[in-house]
């Protein structure tokens, strides 16, 4: 079996597939493993392996988009110290409940 692309027509409308998309795959698949509908030994290893391998493109590429989505998010740091002294009255002490 090749592993070349196919090319798109040159008007055809783009796809849009995501990879939620791809897992309902996985599952229609095992829907089918369940059902009985695959036959033959030579078929069976041949759907099983392109189940396995769309399964592993599938973490593989869930935990990449989860990265991005961390990498995009902005990290929460302290603030410097004087700019918030510059904008917050200083803190108020209560001397009648303050003995030395």
């Amino acid at each position: 079996m090749s592993e070349t692309q196919p090319e798109a027509p040159p008007n055809a409308p783009a796809v849009n597939l995501n990879i939620t998309d791809i897992a309902d795959i996985v599952k229609i698949v095992d829907y089918g493993f369940e059902q009985g509908a695959y036959k033959g030994l030579a078929n069976i290893r041949q759907i099983i392996s392109i189940r396995d391998r769309v399964d592993q493109f599938i973490t593989q590429a869930s935990s990449a988009i989860e990265q991005q989505q961390q990498a995009a998010e902005p990290e929460e740091t302290e603030a410097e110290p004087s700019l918030l002294e510059d904008l917050l009255p200083p803190p108020r002490v209560n001397h009648k409940n303050h003995q030395a």
